[in-house]
């Protein structure tokens, strides 16, 4: 078994030995139909985060004059983590795929009540999860089709933003933000936050140590994916907000349930 399999079996374990109580349920509230005014705030905070806004500034710094060019050539000469180009490739994709399972896990440890409202809840929360990473996913590739910026290695003309980044770094923000539905302490949560952006910011200098990313690619890759991560989230998971749909369940008899909408316009 390899050392990201033990690391998601660590990480499982820890989860699953602290499924939440809180009266909180994750994917409870999820909404294709928020009211306007809360998307517009959830643009704002997610814009506002310093995991959006530090790494978008980052990227403008080192697009200006050589910097960019002169990291990647210095990251791809030491290879000062991963050893060799080919190594950091390598690692940077097991890394995506433990962000990847790291969301997941955080999606299935969060509370999400009991029975069916529990398949219901989990069922609405991925089902916006999984659609939050395919959007991430289009927006970057539209990106990369119209930037046509060509490689370090030279391979192709669609470095910018960088796709493993931005995928990490979204489901880094969804673990995050699943974090607060789960049974720990603030020590075990921030860890929790901390370790699922560690990842993705890992990923990120894995691209530019490959020889795959300039490091203004990364940094971008990295804001969008957070901005998107916290936006959505707060726009159609995040119970705090979802005041205009209301879904409720009752359970009345052995053979009697009851499953009620209600919408306020």
């Amino acid at each position: 078994m390899g050392k990201i399999s033990y690391v998601i079996l660590s990480m499982l374990f820890c989860a699953l030995a602290g499924c939440s109580t809180t009266h909180e349920k994750w994917g409870e509230h999820a909404t294709l139909m928020p009211a306007w005014e809360h998307i517009k705030d959830s643009a704002s905070s997610a814009a506002n985060d310093p995991h959006t806004w530090t790494p978008l500034l980052g990227a403008v710094v080192f697009g200006l004059g050589d910097f960019d060019q002169k990291t990647s050539d210095w990251a791809t000469r030491h290879n000062p983590l991963f050893g060799s180009d080919q190594n950091a490739r390598s690692t940077s994709d097991s890394l995506e795929s433990l962000s990847r399972a790291n969301y997941f896990i955080t999606a299935l440890a969060a509370y999400s009540g009991q029975g069916e409202a529990w398949f219901m809840n989990k069922g609405q929360g991925l089902a916006l999860g999984f659609t939050a990473r395919r959007i991430n996913g289009e927006v970057t590739n539209a990106i990369k089709f119209n930037t046509y910026r060509e490689r370090p290695d030279t391979s192709d003309l669609y470095s910018f933003p960088s796709g493993h980044t931005s995928n990490a770094t979204i489901y880094a923000s969804l673990a995050a933000q699943n974090a607060a539905y789960m049974n720990l302490s603030p020590l075990q949560e921030t860890l929790w936050k901390t370790s699922s952006y560690t990842i993705a910011g890992l990923t990120a200098w894995a691209r530019v140590e490959g020889r795959r990313h300039y490091p203004s690619d990364v940094l971008a890759g990295y804001a969008l994916g957070n901005f998107l991560g916290a936006f959505l989230n707060k726009a159609f998971i995040n119970p705090s907000y979802q005041d205009n749909l209301q879904i409720d369940i009752k359970v009345a008899g052995v053979n009697e349930r009851q499953l009620s909408f209600t919408y306020q316009w």
